[in-house]
């Protein structure tokens, strides 16, 4: 315990020392990072986060992003990045979540996940407001920023990582260029960080392809390398063309253009592209990833081999005679579906009453289309009438309409991939979750899954997952139910629980620090465990918290106040938390009363109070836990009790014998009464002739 005690006073020595260091608008990150909040770098700073100037110890220039809770940070590929080492991308010098010293937490309202940068940039290409054609010289974007492009897309699938987020606003000039002008100062490209944010959570709908871009940014989901290389291509169109086709387009009107004309027709437009970009760009933005180029293909064009065209790529169709739906007339199957998704009833109108089978038979004629229609028709119909059956149906018409389309349901739209950002945003922002319980029970995401041409990242991974949650959907208590879907779909997540608004919890041991910080501030919740917390900590350890579950979801006090304390202590024991005074604290003043009702014997009962007393202050869960073990003194009491209780039901065993033997045999107890009778009358008796005896023999010695 002294050795223990002397880590921890280190500890606490070392936090005044960094909290001394820096001005009073700065703080220290991580031991060797000074963060200054309020020097603020918005072109540093991917869709809504903040950025800020940071430096080291020795003065080198960082900037520091502050990722949201909603927007979970990619925090399991920062490994990834780190190992890439790019020098056209900033070096991660330091990540993780804010500490809770007093001095971070006055310059910070709330805990932050945070990426600290080596700042090497200057101006981005391109700032909000400006045109998306930045009609640059194809010398300047042959020779100085395609080469730097496509080496750091070589690194980063050496490095397995998807960058997601390749853009003309993420890419920047050289540290110093503040201005870009021409861009004839630049010499060289420099891409900005991709980890603050999800897979093109931050990406313009423009640098999509048309299947990602028909969702919300949380729900694009993790992305495929063919996806960056039709961004390249999107992007060097930006920096090429004279005119932008899409100038005064809605994101809707893009899609359909692209849907309707071709990705490339629709980015590229009348502009005269110079003849060394010309097919490269064809071949970037083919909608069909299966004909797109590949990365090798780009690296082979700048060494100057001529890629010719790939065959095949999607076959748009085209109806002979137009629908008409909701207002509009449509002859494009894909362009109609995207319409269900808002028209919800009118679309199983359409569908139920026949006019959509008629349509595809007479006017689209395509045999092939209308086999896949009756395979969603009878699909739906296996399910009955249950709750969702007109949105399940629905949706799944409009995936064989337009087999690039996502998953909609309700409210909630986002790629398969993707369940899990969305959810999560959804549980982060308080949002219902019964949509998500209810599009995994009706197997929405199987049906997308088996019947999707171009499938989805990870298919058997989404699939074990969505049986996991099924499987928690049918149980009810903490650990469970749809808020446990949230953390195994949604591995980013933080604990999402309204008792740590204001926190940033990753892991347990965040969890424990945090709590501790709201009993220290005298805010702790009057429940420690709910639902999301529970669920968060059986998801991340189930080592943890799996083993009392039962009891935390009992109605017996003692029993969820003892599975508390144990949890607790088992996270201190584990992680080698040290000295939790605020959370020991809290357990004497709200948990002491169930636990020591647990005591049946009143000398021990309050024997460990006294104890409970001593060690409050002294932060060591794991001696208030051992105080209620078994091998202590809950086995006294309990085997004190267990005999005390065993005498008793043997006293009443025989007084129910005396009352039925009196009840029932009249006689009972003659022959015993007679017995003593005959003792007691013969002990009488001699008692008698004794004194008797005495009294006689006395006189005759006195006389002689």
């Amino acid at each position: 315990m002294s050795e223990e005690a002397s880590d921890q006073d280190k500890n606490q020595d070392q936090e005044i020392k960094e909290e001394e260091r820096g001005s009073s608008t700065s703080f220290i990150f991580k031991g060797g990072v000074e963060i200054f909040p309020f020097e603020q770098l918005p072109h540093l700073a991917p869709a809504s986060l903040s950025a800020c100037r940071a430096q080291g110890r020795r003065g080198e220039s960082f900037f520091a992003v502050f990722c949201d809770k909603d927007l979970f940070p990619r925090t399991s590929a920062a490994a990834k990045y780190i190992s890439i080492r790019s020098q056209y991308m900033a070096d991660l010098i330091a990540s993780g979540v804010s500490d809770l010293s007093k001095k971070t937490k006055n310059l910070l309202p709330e805990q932050k996940y945070i990426f600290v940068f080596e700042n090497i940039y200057g101006a981005p290409l391109w700032k909000e407001g400006d045109s998306l054609a930045l009609n640059m010289r194809p010398e300047l974007v042959k020779n100085t920023i395609l080469p730097s492009l496509v080496e750091m897309l070589e690194d980063l699938k050496a490095g397995d990582l998807l960058h997601g987020s390749l853009h003309a606003g993420n890419i920047f000039a050289p540290f110093g260029v503040d201005e870009i002008g021409d861009g004839e100062a630049i010499s060289e490209a420099l891409i900005g960080e991709c980890l603050s944010v999800p897979f093109s959570y931050a990406m313009p709908a423009l640098y999509l392809p048309i299947h990602r871009a028909n969702v919300s940014p949380i729900g694009r989901g993790r992305g495929i390398f063919e996806d960056e290389i039709y961004s390249l291509g999107v992007l060097l169109s930006v920096l090429l063309r004279k005119t932008d086709p899409c100038d005064g387009q809605t994101e809707r009107e893009v899609l359909e253009s692209k849907m309707t004309q071709s990705s490339y027709q629709a980015v590229v437009g009348d502009n005269r592209i110079d003849v060394y970009f010309l097919n490269a760009l064809r071949g970037m933005l083919q909608d069909d990833p299966g004909q797109r180029w590949t990365l090798e293909d780009v690296l082979m064009w700048v060494d100057g081999h001529r890629i010719g065209p790939k065959q095949g790529g999607i076959k748009r169709l085209n109806a002979n005679r137009p629908l008409p739906f909701c207002g509009k007339t449509y002859v494009r199957p894909e362009i109609l579906a995207l319409d269900f998704e808002n028209n919800i009833a009118d679309a199983h109108q359409l569908i139920t009453g026949g006019e959509l089978s008629k349509w595809i038979d007479r006017s689209v004629a395509n045999p092939a289309l209308k086999a896949h229609l009756q395979i969603a028709f009878a699909d739906a119909d296996k399910y009955g009438q249950k709750i969702g059956f007109m949105e399940r149906k629905v949706a799944q018409v409009a995936l064989m309409l337009n087999n690039g389309s996502a998953v909609f349901y309700k409210e909630v739209k986002f790629l398969p991939d993707g369940i899990g950002l969305s959810i999560g945003e959804a549980a982060a922002k308080r949002e219902d979750l019964s949509p998500y319980a209810e599009l995994m029970d009706l197997s929405l995401i199987p049906f997308w899954i088996e019947h999707q041409e171009r499938g989805a990242v990870d298919e058997a991974v989404i699939l074990a997952d969505m049986e996991s949650c099924r499987m928690s959907l049918k149980q009810q208590g903490f650990g469970y139910g749809v808020e446990r879907c949230v953390y195994i779909l949604c591995e980013e997540a933080p604990c999402l629980s309204p008792a740590f608004d204001g926190y940033y919890l990753k892991t347990p041991e965040d969890y424990f620090l945090a709590l501790n910080d709201l009993c220290i501030d005298g805010r702790a919740p009057d429940k420690i465990i709910d639902r999301h917390s529970s669920s968060f900590l059986s998801v991340r350890d189930s080592q943890l918290i799996d083993a009392y579950l039962m009891d935390i979801n009992s109605k017996t006090e003692h029993l969820k106040a003892l599975a508390t304390l144990r949890m607790l202590a088992t996270i201190q024991l584990r992680s080698n938390m040290g000295k939790a005074v605020g959370i020991s604290n809290w357990i004497v003043d709200n948990l002491s009363k169930a636990l020591l009702s647990r005591l049946h014997d009143r000398d021990l009962r309050k024997k460990v109070a006294g104890q409970l007393k001593k060690i409050a202050n002294t932060g060591d869960i794991v001696a208030i836990a051992t105080l209620f073990e078994k091998e202590t003194a809950l086995r006294q009491d309990q085997d004190s009790y267990a005999f005390a209780m065993s005498s008793y039901q043997s006293l009443l065993g025989q007084e129910k014998i005396l009352d039925y033997n009196i009840q029932h045999n009249k006689r009972y107890g003659q022959g015993a009464g007679r017995e003593v009778a005959s003792i007691v009358s013969a002990t009488t008796s001699f008692v008698i002739v004794m004194i008797l005896l005495f009294v006689f023999f006395g006189d005759k010695l006195v006389g002689g």
